[in-house]
């Protein structure tokens, strides 16, 4: 999924260059914003099938992830999160 969505914003990035005005912002700023914007979309669409993925996960395993592998799926989210909103 991250190659993914790198691909994505280099992409959105080249398409995009010509609108790049170095006086409005800096190319990390630049750029940043455009790999922020992405990540949104993708969860924003994710989010939707969030529980139809889980659903499909727990009927072909039979188990739900263990206390463990939840607890460092949520500590991974809620970092993204925090690293997001900067």
């Amino acid at each position: 999924m991250a190659q993914d969505l790198t691909s994505i914003v280099f992409e959105k990035a080249l398409t995009k260059f010509s609108a790049f005005n170095p006086q409005r912002a800096s190319f990390s700023t630049w750029i940043f914003t455009i790999a922020r914007n992405t990540v949104i979309d993708h969860y924003r669409v994710y989010k939707k099938h969030e529980d139809v993925v889980a659903d499909v996960e727990v009927k072909s395993t039979g188990q739900y992830p263990s206390p463990e592998d939840a607890a460092i799926n949520g500590e991974n989210t809620r970092r993204l999160r925090v690293f997001l909103a900067r």
